[in-house]
């Protein structure tokens, strides 16, 4: 199918919801959603799980592609990150609810000292840290952390994770917001983690086992 083609049934799928235009867009682009299963199939999600967040990723592109204001040219590229941001929102879901050993009553009950309750932790990444962090010791430990940042990485992570008073954004919301792509988004993101983790490192030398 043509791009053309393709338009027409983008169109009509976007100003009617017409189902049997999905059906023949998903029929037209079913390599291209398996390629990225396939792709992605190293990471936690099972086949399933991905082949449902890869829908849903195909889904969301079909109904934000903006034709009027855009060739078809970009399109397939547009809907393949579609895919991937949705693969990859799925995958970060799934890590943050791995169960963690729980921890003595003892521990739970000190006086939120960091160092006690992040050595009890296990399987943890340096994103989970933060996670954990921004939910226990806000107000203490996110000044400290962010310091370390620069300013773009800073606006980044409050947005990505929601904190400092910041709305929760996707990869593709802030891309569009900071004018940029995915990937950059991304890249800014791991780069401010990994500064995070050295932080972490260089305060709790006995974290270096867990992160």
């Amino acid at each position: 199918m043509n791009l053309d083609e393709v338009k027409k049934y983008l169109i009509l799928f976007q100003t009617s919801k017409d189902e049997n235009a999905f059906k023949i867009l998903l029929k037209n682009y079913e390599k291209l959603l398996l390629y990225f299963v396939n792709k992605y199939s190293y990471l936690t999600l099972s086949k399933d799980e991905l082949k449902a967040a890869a829908l849903r990723g195909f889904y969301s592109g079909l109904l934000k592609y903006d034709y009027e204001n855009n060739t078809m040219q970009p399109f397939t590229t547009y809907i393949g990150n579609s895919i991937i941001n949705e693969i990859i929102m799925e995958n970060r879901k799934l890590k943050r609810k791995r169960e963690f050993l729980l921890l003595d009553e003892s521990i739970k009950n000190e006086n939120n000292n960091m160092e006690s309750y992040i050595n009890n932790l296990v399987g943890m990444n340096e994103e989970d840290v933060f996670r954990m962090a921004t939910e226990k010791y806000q107000s203490e430990i996110i000044e400290e952390m962010l310091k370390s940042l620069t300013p773009k990485q800073r606006e980044i992570i409050k947005y990505r994770f929601g904190v400092c008073g910041y709305p929760e954004k996707k990869l593709a919301e802030l891309a569009t917001l900071f004018n940029c792509s995915i990937q950059f988004v991304s890249s800014c993101e791991h780069s401010a983690l990994k500064k995070m983790r050295k932080l972490y490192r260089s305060k709790y030398p006995d974290l270096n086992d867990i992160i």
